[in-house]
């Protein structure tokens, strides 16, 4: 692997289903200190994991990537690791990409809960309905033992 012209920068890819599935989680719990990293979904079904730093030390985390199960998605595929030779407006920036990890999956939550409002509403709607017909049981009990005498 040639050293890249862009301070050490690298990539691969990883492809099958990556998105809800806890890939890009799974990989960043399991980076190391000594390495910057960067994860962008390119589709549904690809990601590009970039690392910034010394070339072993990016190697062995990718071959560690290899050996694990990242997330809930399986089957899944690296392609070759490789420099980043294009500049442009790059970066490698770990704390950004944490931040807007946690937002992504804080929206998520968020969305979740919203989307649970109104099956919590239906259900209380059903509890309020059957605490009535509950509270109106002995009377019709009463009833029909009187009509039954």
């Amino acid at each position: 692997m040639a050293e890249s012209n862009l301070q050490g920068i690298f990539y691969f890819e990883i492809e099958n289903k990556v998105t809800d599935v806890g890939l890009r989680r799974a990989i960043t719990k399991e980076v190391p200190d000594e390495l910057e990293i960067r994860i962008d979904n390119l589709t549904d079904s690809k990601v590009r994991v970039f690392l910034k730093g010394k070339e072993a030390a990016i190697k062995k985390f990718y071959s560690l990537l290899k050996t694990k199960k990242l997330g809930h998605s399986e089957k899944y595929t690296f392609s070759e690791i490789q420099p980043v030779t294009a500049a442009g407006c790059f970066n490698v920036n770990t704390d950004r990409f944490f931040h807007k990890l946690q937002c992504e999956q804080l929206g998520k939550f968020v969305e979740t809960g919203i989307g649970m409002q109104t099956d919590i509403r239906y259900m209380k709607q059903s509890i309020d309905n059957l605490t009535k017909s509950i509270d109106s049981l002995p009377h019709a009990l009463a009833k029909a033992l009187k009509e039954t005498k």
